[in-house]
């Protein structure tokens, strides 16, 4: 052999052994493509989830006094990361946007392997494509939540496990439990899949492995528990909120209790699309009578149920709220099976995962239920509005004092301000009145020039008296003139100053 044809030879080799093939270079190349995508449509973003606002807030606090978070209804991992990101880039808009961007596209590259290892190489790369054009995935990596890196991790972890079981390589199952306890601190139901996980474990590999996975699985469950009750004398300190909610979330109508039954059957249509849910159904059905899938069928089709039940169970208790973001880890449980429509590939079929793919992403526009659109935006004109006047004039020097519009407005208003936490007084729904009033003497104290928004279902009212152009703090009796910029029917912004 020649010296050339065995360099070719080598050259060859190694990019088998990096998969470099058509195959993953068109992945790349739709990676790259998606991210550029996400990264031109930044300026048309409006960070309108209030989860969202306080997980950056958090971040900023935790960012300025790093320490060891020893409780709270989050898991801390998700302020770690985007506290240190912003420490790099402090901009309290674009990087934890751009984080999860690229976090998003990163995500791909796992779950193509996962699905290469589950169907083949042109199908992974097609659910590769149908999963980043899901709405709901597409719109979560365009917020500043913990779903974005917590799919990331959950992925990677499936695809180390899956890896090491299958080729009987212990390294990979600790790898892949070591990643699943790093996705349990960003959100908590991967708690319950890696019980899940624990159980098919033992019952489909070995006792070994069963261990392994488990050792490094259970590291942050345990810290966590342990810390909590470290610091609050109670283990399960971080889930108390859930017995809060079932109080104040009960079921008061025929309606309301329907709503909760169908609400994430029909998240789950949004985030296949609805053509796509369509095939996908029907695709189940009729691979189901495959001898050679059933039992992997089966498989998946039992820890969807479990987790649905859960998630039924939770909403109709009233602790698991109606968010169409919830609903990510039950598409990622089922999601796998619709390989199964793509394993003999022909061109109708690929026109068909074009169909899905786009139809899907367009016809969320035209739904009514909220989460479910793909490039998250205030929809109310007001709202808009107003977010840009404030948004345009003022400056570190200002204040905002926002009363409670709705959960959308009021902390996109705050949030697209750029103004630092303490620039802000944040109404909402269970805030103080004493507390309320303190905070609004502090910052026309501090900041005498700025924006106040008083809705008219707000709790502002209580607080304050308007004559004219004069603003009353009733608490301290304070008086000070403001100018009304904009009038609405449920909210009223207005100009202060404080001399």
């Amino acid at each position: 052999m020649s010296k050339g044809n065995l360099i070719i030879n080598n050259s060859k080799q190694i990019e088998k052994q990096f998969y470099f093939n058509d195959t993953f270079k068109r992945l790349i190349l739709f990676s790259i493509s998606l991210l550029i995508v996400k990264l031109c449509l930044l300026p048309l973003i409006h960070t309108v989830d209030s989860d969202g606002v306080s997980r950056i807030f958090i971040s900023l606090g935790w960012l300025k006094n790093p320490y060891w978070i020893k409780g709270g209804n989050w898991g801390p991992f998700h302020f770690y990361l985007m506290g240190s990101a912003l420490k790099i880039l402090n901009n309290q808009f674009y990087t934890p946007l751009i984080l999860n961007i690229v976090l998003s596209s990163a995500t791909l590259f796992p779950l193509y392997f996962f699905f290469k290892r589950l169907h083949n190489e042109s199908t992974a790369l097609i659910l590769c494509f149908l999963f980043s054009l899901s709405p709901i995935i597409f719109r979560l990596s365009l917020l500043t939540l913990a779903e974005t890196p917590y799919l990331f991790f959950v992925i990677l972890s499936a695809n180390l496990l899956y890896k090491g079981l299958d080729e009987k390589k212990i390294l990979y199952v600790f790898l892949g439990g070591l990643i699943t306890s790093i996705a349990g601190g960003f959100r908590y139901e991967i708690w319950i899949l890696s019980t899940l996980f624990s159980i098919l474990i033992l019952i489909k590999y070995s006792k070994k492995d069963f261990l392994v996975f488990n050792s490094t699985a259970l590291i942050f469950p345990c810290i966590w528990l342990i810390s909590n009750y470290l610091d609050s004398g109670y283990f399960l300190n971080s889930f108390k909120w859930a017995d809060l909610a079932t109080e104040t979330n009960k079921i008061d109508s025929i309606e309301s209790f329907l709503r909760r039954i169908w609400f994430y059957p029909l998240s789950l249509i949004f985030a296949f699309g609805p053509i796509a849910f369509f095939y996908f159904i029907k695709t189940i059905i009729k691979t189901y009578k495959n001898i050679e899938y059933k039992k992997t069928i089966i498989t998946f089709s039992i820890v969807f149920s479990i987790v649905f039940i859960i998630f039924l169970f939770n909403t109709l208790r009233g602790s698991l709220l109606l968010q169409h973001r919830f609903t990510i880890t039950l598409f990622i449980i089922c999601f796998p099976m619709f390989g199964y429509y793509f394993n003999t590939l022909n061109k109708k079929k690929i026109i068909m995962a074009l169909v899905f793919g786009f139809t899907g992403f367009i016809l969320a526009f035209a739904y009514s239920s909220k989460g479910a659109r793909p490039i998250p935006r205030l929809l109310s004109k007001e709202a808009n509005e107003i977010n840009n006047i404030v948004k345009s004039n003022v400056s570190i020097k200002s204040g905002l004092i926002i009363d409670f519009w709705n959960w959308e407005s009021t902390y996109c208003i705050a949030f697209m301000s750029n103004l630092p936490r303490n620039n802000i007084v944040l109404v909402d729904q269970n805030s103080d009145l004493n507390f309320i009033s303190d905070e609004i003497k502090r910052i026309v104290t501090e900041k005498p020039n700025g924006y106040l928004l008083i809705c008219s279902k707000g709790l502002l009212n209580n607080v304050v008296t308007i004559k004219q152009d004069t603003i009353i703090l009733i608490k301290d009796n304070i008086h000070f003139p403001i100018k009304m910029v904009k009038n609405y029917p449920d909210a009223s912004l207005y100009e202060y100053t404080f001399n």
